[in-house]
């Protein structure tokens, strides 16, 4: 019975360390900020507003993203939805400067 104890202590053991492994990747994958400055998005991806376009600030520095990326992690904000383009803008802004003046990220967190 002792033998068993032990297989499920280490299989607990592999377990924790997949869990730990599967968020560092997490952390370390969704680091980067990825920022373009290239005119083709909007035509390439319509809808999506510029930085101008809602009022965002410049980036205080850049990182770019290695290419390929091997993932793509997809998260979204608890505010309460925006019905007009000036209240999507204002709830953009007031995140962008939570992240940039209080986290201090370089930008907005795309992490």
């Amino acid at each position: 019975m002792r033998h068993n104890h032990n297989i499920c202590i280490c299989m607990n053991c592999k377990i924790r360390m997949c869990i730990q492994f599967l968020l560092s990747l997490f952390v370390i994958s969704s680091s980067k900020v990825v920022y373009s400055t290239s005119p083709d998005w909007p035509q390439a991806c319509e809808g999506i507003k510029l930085r101008k376009d809602w009022g965002g600030r410049t980036p205080v520095a850049v990182d770019y993203a290695i290419l390929p990326v091997k993932y793509v992690i997809i998260h979204h904000t608890v505010t309460p939805e925006c019905k007009t383009e000036f209240s999507c803008a204002s709830t953009i802004r007031g995140i962008q400067e939570f992240h940039m003046d209080t986290m201090e990220f370089h930008d907005i967190g795309y992490k």
